[in-house]
């Protein structure tokens, strides 16, 4: 399933900053721009399980990343 992420450098606190657009509404930050989409991915998935003890693939979560 792809989702769309924007993604964004926080020149306040350092690091990144990402969320998606759309449904499911999420974010996440990391200190590096791949920190940052790996912890969104993990959101998403965390969101779109139907219960705890169900299981998403990796390759699930596709994100297009709109970079600010």
């Amino acid at each position: 399933m792809r989702f769309q992420v924007l993604l964004r450098e926080d020149e306040t606190h350092g690091g990144f900053y990402a969320r998606t657009l759309g449904d499911p509404g999420c974010f996440a930050v990391g200190k590096t721009r791949e920190e940052a989409l790996e912890n969104i991915r993990g959101e998403i998935r965390y969101l779109v399980e139907y219960c705890p003890c169900a299981w998403v693939p990796d390759d699930y979560v596709q994100l297009d990343v709109l970079e600010e």
